[in-house]
Order: structure tokens, then sequence, then C-alpha cells
């Protein structure tokens, strides 16, 4: 796997660090991080981020934070 999107709850704020955590230690494996636009403007990644539709087509594998209430 090469590379994850991450999808991130906007309504979960608090969550943030620890997704901030989670995408260095990816990119420290030399796992390219891809964010859709809400995602990125979460985590202080303007400009990173992409429609989530074009996000499903270049990822891997996505990861959604937030998503059921729990971190």
């Amino acid at each position: 796997m090469n590379t994850i999107g991450l999808v991130v709850n906007s309504s979960k704020g608090e969550i943030s660090d620890h997704v901030r955590r989670v995408v260095s230690w990816l990119t420290e494996q030399n796992i390219k991080v891809l964010f859709n636009e809400e995602s990125a403007a979460l985590l202080g990644r303007q400009g990173e981020g992409m429609p989530t539709r074009t996000l499903a087509e270049k990822c891997d594998c996505i990861m959604v934070w937030g998503g059921d209430g729990t971190c």
C-alpha cells in the first residue's frame, strides 16, 4: 500500500491532533497521504485537499476518522 487517503469528520476537531500523529507516522513509513478538501482545511493543510471522489480514485485505502462518533 503506497497511498492512503484521510477523511476526517470536521465536527470532531478534537481528533485533529491524533490524525496529525498518524499522518506523521505514515509519512515516516514512506506512505503518501492525501486528504479531501474538508480534512485538509481542518488539519491546516489548505491547498492539499481534493474532492472526495478524486481522493477515492487516487488511493489504495481511505481512513475515516470520527465517522461513527469515536476517534
